[in-house]
């Protein structure tokens, strides 16, 4: 009865999410030297430049001017270039274009078109929903967890997170969704197409005569038809892609994508077509940053791991690159000719989040918007992300520890306006995480939380204990220990669920044998330390169901190895009962409903290393068998490495009654 774990694939975005951690995840935590880039021009206004139109030009804090070298990020005045030398200014043709137009540094979750919003919603567990721009007409287009969101002729194009990362499809309207391509991230449509990563490597999809299946740090780059027809492989270890500002993409096909490829001290930029042909080195960059095409410039704009303290400006025109430095940003996105920067930072007791805006064409900025809030956890990283729309920008601003986080959009003249209506969406209670202290995992608290009196249950159990080996001197080890229960008829579907655990017996006795026969075969000195375990630690008796937690240990002569598999039956008539069976709904639905309610739980705790971006570690290392009863509500169990590191430990987290469907207890 005991189940193997599936193999995971990670995710490419996963890995470079790990990486940004690593590196530094919180906000505002790198400090490159942006002064000493041979190619690239520093801006610096003059003193008597510093005030606009727009207000006050932001000065970088003392701390921000010193670099790990400890240089400031002013230039020496013999390398300070003139004002016309150094700003970005927008052609006139330029300006034409960007006028209406967006780019964001990664993919969106929040996305407009023809009068509404498609996003994925901070309130009802993270689905997909669309309202119109006044706040009106809402509604719940698919309950799946979807990532970067595009809406183009009519179709809302996602990843859906709740089918291993399945490329999607649905109308406008919500009907008619559709699965285009088993696996992808980084999605983005431009044209006709429809573009995307994956880790995997197809090579009967490849038509370029280049590509070899050999991708180093980065993935496979595919394009297809809008249907999901005509499937090809253009590009291979490609870090990261564009192909073009928000704008040109609904417009018109540029039949260009822009794409790079990480190397040990920053980026190469490639250009091909929409064919992968007509390869062209284009240029370098210093940062391990997020490409964006805004008009007619490529932007690097630093990553997680790479510096947040300038921009990069690339001019497609006549290939001239220039740099500004700005203060620090762990967020950003471009719209109508401004460039955006979030920062989080610790402020004593609390967290402060500013948005400043920088103008592209003068290089002037003010702070556009700012609040402060309080979470528990400040070590875990921002909670909060910002994208642009063709509508304008949103962000994700922590609201509270009950709600987490929800949308906002900046208001022109430097406010934030909440985009949903907190009375008409439903909203996402959070999960309740159940904690151990120092028992080594929470298996150890489970018996402490079964249901009071359920010994009233049992009949006599099923247990066998023996030392399968004895030395000479005659010490006992290679012990086997089964204890399994036994229900009695005051439950009127015990016999078949005692009949399960008999089942479960006698497997665990074959097991046994084996090990015996092992032991025979490779003598004791290979096998002294293996051992076998299996019991159980929780019983939950309700008024219709019963759940009981089999704990599977023991030792393979290397290693602990622990598989736990809790069960849940119906009280009347002892058949076993599916996570799908018991909320009334599918695979995908259940899962992302539970893991929505543990996102929320997240948010509050300000954890925002667990962000719903590309990656959803939670729905990923989900296993619908592992879940559980409680009175309170339905826990989700997580072993030990599932969503973090062995120190961190296992986890249960119990997502309460009231925000599962009808027909739940």
């Amino acid at each position: 009865m005991m189940k193997k774990r599936k193999e995971k694939t990670v995710s490419i975005f996963l890995i470079l999410f790990c990486m940004g951690i690593s590196f530094g995840y919180a906000f505002g935590q790198s400090n490159e030297n942006v002064g000493d880039t041979e190619a690239i021009t520093q801006v610096v206004l003059p003193k008597e430049e510093q005030e606009t139109e727009e207000g006050t030009q932001i000065v970088l804090p003392e701390e921000e001017q010193e670099t790990e070298e400890g240089t400031q990020v002013v230039l020496p005045e013999e390398e300070q270039e003139t004002e016309e030398e150094t700003q970005f200014f927008l052609s006139e043709e330029e300006q034409k274009i960007t006028e209406n137009a967006w780019a964001n540094s990664y993919n969106t979750r929040i996305n407009y078109m023809d009068g509404y919003y498609y996003y994925a919603s901070q309130s009802d567990h993270y689905y997909l929903y669309r309202l119109k721009e006044d706040g009106s007409d809402f509604q719940c287009m698919a309950k799946i967890h979807p990532g970067s969101i595009c809406a183009q002729d009519g179709y809302v194009y996602f990843i859906n997170q709740s089918d291993g990362h399945g490329i999607y499809r649905i109308k406008a309207d919500g009907t008619g969704m559709e699965k285009l391509c088993e696996n992808g991230h980084n999605l983005q449509v431009c044209g006709e197409y429809v573009f995307f990563c994956s880790n995997y490597y197809e090579e009967e999809l490849e038509t370029t005569g280049v590509i070899v299946g050999t991708s180093g740090n980065g993935g496979y780059l595919y394009r297809m038809k809008k249907d999901g027809s005509e499937r090809k492989l253009i590009a291979e270890d490609v870090w990261q892609y564009v192909t073009g500002d928000g704008y040109s993409q609904g417009i018109r096909d540029t039949d260009a994508v822009y794409y790079s490829r990480q190397q040990e001290d920053g980026l190469v930029v490639y250009k091909i077509d929409f064919d992968g042909q007509k390869k062209e080195e284009l240029c370098n960059f210093d940062v391990w940053g997020n490409l964006a095409v805004y008009g007619s410039s490529l932007y690097c704009m630093g990553s997680y791991a790479g510096s947040r303290g300038k921009i990069i400006r690339f001019s497609l025109a006549d290939g001239e690159k220039s740099s500004i430095a700005v203060p620090k940003y762990g967020d950003c996105c471009i719209y109508k000719g401004h460039f955006y920067g979030l920062r989080e930072q610790e402020e004593e007791e609390q967290r402060k989040v500013s948005i400043y805006r920088l103008d592209l064409d003068s290089g002037n900025s003010k702070m556009f918007y700012e609040y402060t809030f309080q979470c528990r956890s400040w070590e875990e990283g921002a909670v909060s992300d910002i994208y642009a729309t063709e509508k304008g920008v949103f962000f994700r601003r922590f609201v509270s520890e009950q709600e987490g986080c929800r949308w906002f959009k900046l208001t022109e003249d430097g406010n934030a306006q909440e985009l949903e209506d907190r009375e008409k969406i439903p909203v996402t209670l959070p999960a309740r995480q159940v904690y151990y202290g120092d028992l080594i995992s929470v298996l150890r608290v489970l018996k402490d939380m079964s249901t009071e009196g359920y010994e009233a249950y049992l009949g006599e159990g099923l247990d066998y204990e023996e030392y399968l080996s004895v030395s000479e001197d005659g010490e006992q080890y290679n012990s086997c220990d089964i204890h399994l229960p036994q229900f009695n008829s005051k439950i009127p579907g015990y016999q078949k669920i005692n009949a399960y655990f008999q089942n479960v017996y006698q497997a665990a006795l074959q097991e046994k044998d084996d090990l015996v026969q092992m032991l025979k075969e490779e003598g004791p000195e290979l096998t002294r330390y293996y051992s076998q375990y299996i019991s159980y630690c929780y019983v939950y008796i309700g008024e219709d169901y019963i759940t009981v937690f089999q704990d599977n240990d023991g030792h393979s002569g290397v290693s602990n190895r622990v598989d736990t598999q809790p069960v849940t039956f119906d009280w009347a008539s002892g058949e076993e009962v599916s996570l799908e069976q018991l909320l009334g709904t599918d695979k995908q639905e259940a899962v992302a409903r539970l893991t929505g309610a543990i996102y929320k739980y997240m948010e509050g705790r300000g954890r925002g290393t667990f962000m719903l971006r590309e990656g959803n570690l939670l729905t990923e290392e989900c296993e619908p068998e592992n879940f559980l009863l409680f009175s309170e509500g339905i826990g989700i169990y997580y072993p030990r490495y599932a969503i973090d590191c062995g120190a961190a430990g296992d986890f249960l987290f119990i997502i309460p009654w009231e925000d599962l469907s009808d027909g739940s207890e």
